[in-house]
């Protein structure tokens, strides 16, 4: 787990947004503490009894591996 981006409110905001439209799209309610990705690429919780995750990407990397790892 990380910390939010301290210096990027706008990255902040815009995560926030979208993971509350990724709920609304499939009826959720994020619920419980937000936990963030490396360098605030991912945002996740859970919303209802699920688990919701939205990712941050550069335009045209959609489908590319995001990192290399466990």
């Amino acid at each position: 787990m990380f910390a939010a981006p301290a210096t990027a409110t706008a990255t902040v905001d815009r995560m926030l947004a979208v993971q509350q439209h990724a709920a609304d799209q499939f009826g959720l309610r994020a619920t419980g503490r937000r936990v963030w990705g490396y360098r605030g690429r991912t945002l996740s919780g859970a919303a209802g009894p699920h688990w919701l995750r939205v990712v941050c990407a550069e335009a045209g990397t959609e489908g590319g591996k995001l990192w290399n790892g466990p």
